[in-house]
Protein backbone atom coordinates (compact mmCIF):
# COMPACT_ATOMS: atom_id res chain seq x y z
CA UNK A 1 0.00 0.00 0.00
CA UNK A 2 1.48 3.62 -1.10
CA UNK A 3 0.79 6.39 1.32
CA UNK A 4 -0.66 9.65 0.00
CA UNK A 5 2.75 10.86 0.84
CA UNK A 6 4.58 8.44 -1.25
CA UNK A 7 2.24 8.60 -4.21
CA UNK A 8 3.02 12.67 -4.64
CA UNK A 9 6.80 11.85 -4.82
CA UNK A 10 6.15 9.51 -7.90
CA UNK A 11 4.91 12.69 -9.83
CA UNK A 12 1.42 12.79 -8.49
CA UNK A 13 0.08 16.50 -7.64
CA UNK A 14 -3.11 17.37 -5.85
CA UNK A 15 -5.20 18.32 -9.06
CA UNK A 16 -3.88 15.31 -10.98
CA UNK A 17 -5.69 13.10 -8.53
CA UNK A 18 -8.83 15.27 -8.79
CA UNK A 19 -8.80 15.33 -12.42
CA UNK A 20 -7.85 10.97 -12.22
CA UNK A 21 -10.37 10.82 -9.63
CA UNK A 22 -8.33 8.50 -7.80
CA UNK A 23 -9.94 7.23 -4.26
CA UNK A 24 -8.28 5.79 -1.60
CA UNK A 25 -8.25 2.14 -1.14
CA UNK A 26 -8.37 2.38 2.27
CA UNK A 27 -8.41 5.14 5.07
CA UNK A 28 -6.85 4.66 8.26
CA UNK A 29 -6.34 6.09 11.58
CA UNK A 30 -3.11 8.27 11.72
CA UNK A 31 -0.70 6.72 14.65
CA UNK A 32 0.87 9.96 14.43
CA UNK A 33 -1.41 12.48 14.08
CA UNK A 34 -4.96 11.76 15.79
CA UNK A 35 -6.88 14.34 13.85
CA UNK A 36 -5.93 13.24 10.32
CA UNK A 37 -6.67 10.11 8.61
CA UNK A 38 -3.95 8.03 5.95
CA UNK A 39 -5.04 7.54 3.02
CA UNK A 40 -3.78 4.01 1.61
CA UNK A 41 -3.62 3.48 -2.09
CA UNK A 42 -3.24 0.09 -3.83
CA UNK A 43 0.28 -0.66 -5.38
CA UNK A 44 -1.46 -2.14 -8.61
CA UNK A 45 -4.14 0.80 -8.66
CA UNK A 46 -1.74 3.06 -8.62
CA UNK A 47 1.30 1.17 -10.67
CA UNK A 48 -2.17 0.91 -13.50
CA UNK A 49 -2.40 4.54 -13.45
CA UNK A 50 1.30 5.53 -13.39
CA UNK A 51 1.41 3.88 -17.11
CA UNK A 52 -1.38 5.31 -18.61
CA UNK A 53 -1.27 7.51 -21.18
CA UNK A 54 -3.37 10.44 -19.59
CA UNK A 55 -1.11 10.31 -16.57
CA UNK A 56 1.99 10.85 -18.61
CA UNK A 57 0.59 13.58 -20.23
CA UNK A 58 -0.68 15.36 -17.31
CA UNK A 59 2.52 15.47 -15.57
CA UNK A 60 4.17 16.66 -19.10
CA UNK A 61 1.71 19.21 -18.65
CA UNK A 62 2.51 20.10 -15.53
CA UNK A 63 6.68 19.93 -16.00
CA UNK A 64 6.38 22.54 -19.18
CA UNK A 65 4.27 24.81 -16.89
CA UNK A 66 6.73 24.79 -13.85
CA UNK A 67 9.68 25.24 -16.46
CA UNK A 68 7.60 28.54 -17.94
CA UNK A 69 7.66 29.58 -14.29
CA UNK A 70 11.27 29.00 -13.98
CA UNK A 71 12.10 30.56 -16.94
CA UNK A 72 9.35 33.76 -16.24
CA UNK A 73 11.41 34.15 -12.49
CA UNK A 74 14.40 34.20 -14.43
CA UNK A 75 13.31 36.83 -16.84
CA UNK A 76 12.33 39.22 -13.76
CA UNK A 77 15.27 38.61 -12.14
CA UNK A 78 17.60 39.59 -15.15
CA UNK A 79 15.28 42.49 -16.20
CA UNK A 80 15.39 43.79 -12.43
CA UNK A 81 19.16 43.85 -11.90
Amino acid sequence: MYTLTQIKQMGFTDSIIKTLNIIPTEIKPNPHNKKNFMKLYSEDYIDTILKSSEFVNLVGKNINRRLGALKSTNTKTEKLL
